[in-house]
């Protein structure tokens, strides 16, 4: 009797022996903790650069870049570190002014992010938060001569995005990013940015 329990415990137990291996291997190497970095471009918005402006002498639109280095310490959580230019809101005063003069507000950030994870069985979604260090230069040119000005800023910033792993070490991303108030208010004046991109992780 004693034989048959032992075997039936074990016919029992087997299923979940298995089970838990599966699960084991099936949790991407991806998801574990490592260090990454992240390239990204997309589509940037100065989301007050036109405010009160003619939408045919200014764009607040161009091409933004991302560049990032950062941490992931669990399933759950990382760390990150980035650069992102925001391209330029360029202003063309030509038509208004009766003479050649154009001006250009170019936006940058440094930041730093901490943010949490939802991880699925082929994608991680993500949120984080952190601070950027943003700064402004505008210039402008015309008959009189050519300007410029610069400022910096400590901004608060969001992010929200997904990590989808090709492979062990490669995978693709896609990000959103919210900057408030970049500038200084006092020197260029403040618009929040926005940027969507998409790009690639390599991980280590």
């Amino acid at each position: 009797m004693k034989k048959y329990l032992s075997l039936a415990s074990l016919a029992l137990l087997t299923p979940f022996v298995y089970a838990d291996d599966t699960n084991t291997q099936a949790a991407p190497e991806a998801f574990k903790p490592h260090p990454y970095v992240e390239a990204t471009i997309g589509s940037a918005t100065a989301i007050d650069g036109c405010d009160d402006i003619d939408n045919d002498i200014c764009d607040d639109k161009d091409t933004g870049l991302r560049l990032a280095f950062g941490y992931q310490l669990n399933r759950q959580g990382f760390v990150e570190f980035g650069f992102i230019n925001f391209g330029e809101t360029s202003y063309d005063l030509r038509e208004i002014l009766s003479a050649d003069v154009t001006a250009k507000a170019e936006v940058t950030a440094l930041y730093g992010m901490g943010g949490l994870i939802l991880p699925t069985q082929y994608a991680e979604f993500y949120g984080k938060a952190g601070f950027a260090l943003t700064q402004v230069d505008i210039s402008a040119s015309g008959p009189g001569g050519t300007y410029s000005v610069d400022g910096t800023g400590f901004s608060a910033m969001g992010s929200a995005g997904v990590h989808v792993p090709l492979t062990k070490n490669l995978g693709l991303v896609g990000q959103m990013d919210y900057v408030l108030d970049a500038g200084d208010e006092d020197k260029t004046g403040t618009s929040d940015m926005f940027l969507i991109s998409a790009g690639a992780r390599l991980s280590f």
